[in-house]
């Protein structure tokens, strides 16, 4: 990228700042930005990390939420998916889980939603088709993701189901978990996100949101998952509302200020989990056994 300029290190202050800067200021700040290599788009982020824009941030920060919402999970998909080959992705019409960032290669990765004409209004005009990526090809399945009878058992690596579990009802919601533990390889990945109902029946004072059938508390959830047969192996919140969880009055501020992905759920205002298909008895046996033979083996001799 060519050289930042005087102008756009004026156009960038208004823009993210809200303040007007000196032609004189502007060519002082261009001039340390070129000299160390940089160019408009690293004055941007520098902008973007600044405390002035963390002020604005906060004073705007309703304004702002479901952008810091949005970039936490944009983390979590890109930081915390395992790499798999054949993925299916639940309710991707909005962003499959390759444009949400997904870093890994895969061989396929199968969209499943509904056909617009059967979606709610918001998202019938959003356009699925099948596509090639540098990654790795995406092909489209139009139908209901809690019915994958279109694929074989135990022929995929990886199950995501991205904020999708609450539109549908609980029977609905474990007949979906039930068919992603059918067609997922032993061994292999089913991780989702979903709100916390512990935090969002505090924003919405006991309602839910309008486009959500079931906002699952954790116990709930964790619940279903291992009746459905998984192993829960990794939990995690995504974007920490410590304040709201601590006072029980929803602070907007949180969005800003809250750890994008800690470790707890109960204060988060979504909830992260990986589950595992076990792998078959026999298979773990022969593991242990593997595993017990080279302890030996490598054991000192007296």
């Amino acid at each position: 990228m060519a050289k930042i300029s005087p102008k756009q290190v004026k156009e960038l202050n208004k823009l993210l700042l809200g303040k007007s800067i000196s032609i004189t200021k502007a060519g002082s700040i261009a001039k340390r930005i070129n000299s160390s290599g940089g160019n408009a788009r690293l004055y941007a982020v520098e902008l973007f990390l600044s405390p002035e824009f963390l002020k604005i941030s906060r004073n705007a920060a309703m304004e702002f939420h479901l952008y810091y919402a949005h970039h936490a999970r944009l983390q979590l998909v890109s930081s915390l998916l395992p790499p798999a080959k054949r993925i299916v992705d639940l309710g991707g019409a909005n962003g499959s889980v390759y444009e949400m960032g997904y870093p890994h290669d895969f061989e396929e990765i199968i969209v499943v939603d509904l056909p617009p004409d059967s979606r709610d209004p918001m998202y019938k005009e959003l356009k699925l088709k099948p596509k090639k990526t540098p990654q790795g090809k995406i092909r489209v399945h139009f139908g209901d993701m809690s019915d994958l009878s279109f694929l074989d058992d135990n022929s995929v690596d990886l199950v995501w189901a991205g904020e999708s579990i609450e539109h549908i009802d609980e029977e609905a919601g474990e007949l979906m978990i039930r068919e992603a533990y059918r067609v997922l390889k032993p061994g292999g990945s089913f991780s989702l996100d979903t709100p916390n109902r512990l935090i969002t029946q505090i924003h919405t004072s006991g309602f839910i949101h309008p486009e959500h059938k079931l906002e699952y508390y954790p116990k709930q959830i964790k619940s279903v998952l291992r009746k459905c047969g998984f192993k829960i192996v990794e939990q995690r919140g995504v974007r920490d509302m410590p304040r709201t969880h601590a006072t029980k009055v929803f602070h907007y501020q949180d969005y800003v200020l809250g750890n994008p992905l800690p470790s707890s759920i109960e204060s988060a205002y979504m909830q992260y989990y990986r589950c595992v298909k076990p792998l078959p008895i026999r298979h773990r046996i022969a593991v242990k056994r593997r595993l017990s033979g080279l302890r030996n083996l490598t054991r000192p001799k007296k």
